[in-house]
């Protein structure tokens, strides 16, 4: 594997018909480099496999059912003798749910979106290539179902090993979305997963970059549905491209930087329909912005609780949070004083967050409290790898002057991004208001440090030094 390496990934968005697939094809063999191509499901067929499963679940007959119109579904883009032998494995596998909600059988089965676009993929690609999924290259994951982790260690000593049965191979395609623990189960790594995949296959494989390959030209300053035409972001750093991630961009799975960080790789952001083009460059040590871009999310539920009654009272904080655990329920931003606790989670746990409130105050007489869940709220977000106090303050006055109402901000250690809780209604006013106060009358965004080409050479220098 001395041949430079590059990981191209293809998302379900890129792949959806035969002339996809052909495209994505024709993009890796005018590679002068070898190319790993990990692939995501072809589009739709995730949702399709979540809904075959919770019908398999009702009906013992459904498994031949769904199998046909998977294998069907597939075949319209290659009929290709893989799809068979998948077919018949998937539908065993929905025989067996039926009556069950074991979550090593629904992760088993939400990976063959991946496993039948890997093999169309290596279909159009011809002999040059070779397929794996991920347990033939060993991407070993850490056993939790429908949201693992990648043991980035134990898959590095296995991955080259596996790959030298592909050494000739111009082109290899690996499976996203899902890697095995120690048992050989199959774990998710949740949705948007392949990204993260390609993150890992990039950094066990010592590729020299990774190309995201999406149906967007890049990462965007505001969301196009709020903002119209909003700036292009040419270069973002890790932290800012991950944080963006977090608040909804569809671009990029945010733990994609994880796997790769330390390893001077860059990522770069393609529009498939223009393959030749950079739309985005995302380097670890690139160039920060004191504003990146403006986002936001919805979904969210405002959590408050206050009371004089929880001044001087011991452990309040610490029993709330325990309590959000063990009810699987996600704290995201928090504020605190000697009266009160504010934190946001995501709508869909509301309800258990106010049951288990109820709870706690019942087991705690001693602590006077008063405890409220606000739905429909959103989150609002400056997002800036060099975020200053300035662009703080003019953020807050910015949505006083559009009459945005707060009720509560988030400046975290990381200092990434700043983030106010607003009413769902004001989302798209306030999103507006800031992208004009920071990006209007064609403002560029402000950058605090060197371009990304220069903080890459800066690094590359000083580490020959070293040596």
């Amino acid at each position: 594997m001395s041949k430079s390496i590059v990981v191209c990934k293809f998302g379900g968005g890129t792949l959806a018909t035969r002339e996809d697939f052909a495209r994505a094809a024709r993009i890796i063999n005018a590679k002068p480099e070898r190319v790993i191509a990990v692939v995501s499901a072809v589009q739709g067929v995730t949702d399709r496999l979540v809904r075959g499963i919770e019908e398999s679940r009702k009906s013992e007959g459904h498994a031949k059912v769904f199998a046909e119109d998977f294998s069907a579904f597939h075949k319209k883009i290659a009929d290709i003798p893989e799809i068979d032998m998948l077919t018949q494995k998937l539908e065993s596998a929905l025989f067996n749910a039926y009556a069950s909600h074991n979550p090593r059988l629904s992760d088993y089965v939400l990976s063959f979106g991946e496993r039948a676009s890997a093999a169309l993929l290596g279909h159009f690609l011809g002999k040059g290539s070779k397929v794996f999924d991920s347990e033939s290259v060993g991407i070993i994951s850490n056993g939790i179902y429908g949201n693992a982790s990648c043991d980035v260690e134990k898959t590095q000593e296995n991955f080259r090993t596996a790959l030298e049965a592909a050494k000739d191979a111009k082109s290899i395609v690996i499976t996203g979305f899902y890697g095995v623990d120690q048992n050989g189960n199959v774990n998710i790594f949740g949705r948007g997963g392949s990204d993260y995949s390609a993150g890992v296959v990039t950094a066990v494989s010592g590729a020299s970059r990774l190309e995201l390959y999406k149906d967007v030209d890049g990462f965007l300053a505001a969301d196009p549905r709020m903002v119209k035409s909003p700036q292009l972001l040419e270069q973002l750093s890790f932290d800012e491209a991950s944080e963006l991630g977090y608040f909804g961009a569809k671009i990029i799975h945010p733990r994609t930087f994880d796997p790769i960080s330390g390893a001077d790789v860059c990522v770069q952001i393609r529009p498939v329909a223009k393959p030749d083009t950079v739309g985005t460059m995302i380097c670890e040590h690139g160039q920060k912005m004191h504003v990146a871009a403006i986002a936001s999310r919805k979904g969210v539920s405002l959590v408050e609780i206050y009371g004089g009654g929880m001044v001087n009272s011991f452990g309040v904080a610490a029993e709330v949070f325990t309590r959000m655990s063990r009810n699987h329920i996600s704290v995201d931003a928090i504020a605190t004083s000697q009266t009160n606790i504010s934190f946001t989670i995501d709508q869909p746990s509301s309800l258990r967050a106010s049951q288990a409130l109820e709870a706690l105050s019942l087991e705690r007489p001693d602590v006077v409290w008063v405890f409220k869940v606000s739905d429909h709220q959103a989150m609002v977000s400056v997002v800036g790898g060099a975020l200053s106090a300035e662009a703080i303050s003019r953020a807050m006055l910015c949505l006083y002057k559009a009459k945005v109402g707060i009720k509560m901000t988030s400046y975290g250690a990381s200092k990434i991004s700043f983030s106010a809780i607003i009413e769902l209604a004001d989302e798209q006013k306030a999103v507006a208001a800031l992208y004009s106060e920071f990006f209007g009358n064609g403002k560029a965004p402000k950058k605090a440090v060197a371009p990304v080409a220069k903080a890459v050479a800066a690094k590359k220098t000083k580490s020959k030094k070293s040596k």
